[in-house]
Order: structure tokens, then C-alpha cells, then sequence
């Protein structure tokens, strides 16, 4: 997930960018936060890649309804992921 911050929001720019992770608990869970300085894009559009999709599938696997992955995408992105502390 990161390196798909790297690929699409900062290696494009040519000032370069920004990426911030962040991992925290919540309660039960554990939060992993990535943010990345781009310019953002419409998840519901965005044609959704192996990298993406592998991430989704081993989630539901993992952790089948016991998880959260969501994108958020104004101006640039960030990508949450909530799993269960066991």
C-alpha cells in the first residue's frame, strides 16, 4: 500500500511528496493509517489493481467481517485499515 502511495502520488510530482503511516490502537483493534500528499481521485472510479485487491481478499480471509478497509480521496489520499488485536 505504500509503495502505491510512492508509484501514484509522489513519484508523479516533481517536488516530490509526502507520505504518512500511522498505526494506533482503538479499543480492540488496531488502526493502520497511510496518507499520502497526491492529488487524490474517485475510489469508486479508480479501477481497482492487484495490489488493492490482493490487500482486500487477504483481509476477508484473515478476518472475514471483523475488519475495515476504506479509501478516503480528496486532495490526496488516505487508506485505513482497522483488524482485530487478538
Amino acid at each position: 500500500l505504500v509503495e502505491n502511495a510512492v508509484k501514484y502520488a509522489v513519484e508523479p510530482d516533481r517536488r516530490g511528496g509526502r507520505i504518512v503511516i500511522e498505526c494506533r490502537r482503538r479499543d480492540a483493534s488496531c488502526e493502520i493509517r497511510i496518507t499520502d500528499s497526491g492529488d487524490g481521485f474517485d475510489p469508486e472510479a479508480a479501477i481497482e489493481g492487484f495490489g488493492i485487491g490482493g490487500v482486500r481478499q487477504r483481509l476477508e480471509l484473515n478476518y472475514p467481517g471483523a475488519h475495515r478497509f476504506e479509501f478516503t480521496c480528496t486532495q490526496g489520499c488516505t487508506l485505513t485499515i482497522e483488524i482485530p488485536i487478538c
